[in-house]
């Protein structure tokens, strides 16, 4: 059974220091790994072998309310730099802050109206039909 630090050694990690948000991944065919392990803590929460911990109301690991924003401004200007033509990354964002500024409920809501605004762009209707004709269905509904 694999713990915290054990599946982050393997399958990601966070560089805040240099306000870069690096994620790599140990082997191929790693998400497979990673789905079997969160499986098995899937069950063994389940089964009480595991604490269930609600993570909605969790801020140990969020930075000062000044230091977060400092983050998030950096990344919202390294999003708009790398994908300009792009919203969703911009949306995610603002819902993160929404969440750790005006508290969980907020960021929730934040979520489902940024949700709710991406789904009507034509980016996210391209990916739809991309999928469906991927996967050979012959209608998507939109």
């Amino acid at each position: 059974m694999m713990d915290d630090d054990e599946l982050m050694r393997i399958y990601g990690g966070l560089d805040l220091k240099g306000r870069k948000l690096t994620v790599w991944f140990g082997t191929s065919g790693c998400h497979k790994e990673l789905a079997n392990a969160a499986r098995r803590w899937a069950l063994d929460i389940l089964e009480r072998r595991r604490p269930w911990a609600a993570s909605l109301h969790r801020t140990d690991k969020i930075e000062s309310l000044g230091e977060a924003r400092e983050i998030l401004k950096f990344a919202r200007a390294q999003a708009r730099k790398q994908a300009p033509n792009l919203g969703h990354p911009i949306v995610c964002i603002d819902v993160i802050e929404a969440g750790i500024v005006s508290g969980p409920r907020a960021g929730l809501w934040k979520e489902a109206e940024g949700s709710q605004r991406i789904v009507h762009t034509e980016t996210c209707k391209s990916l739809i039909h991309f999928f469906f004709a991927q996967h050979g269905t012959s209608r998507a509904s939109l």
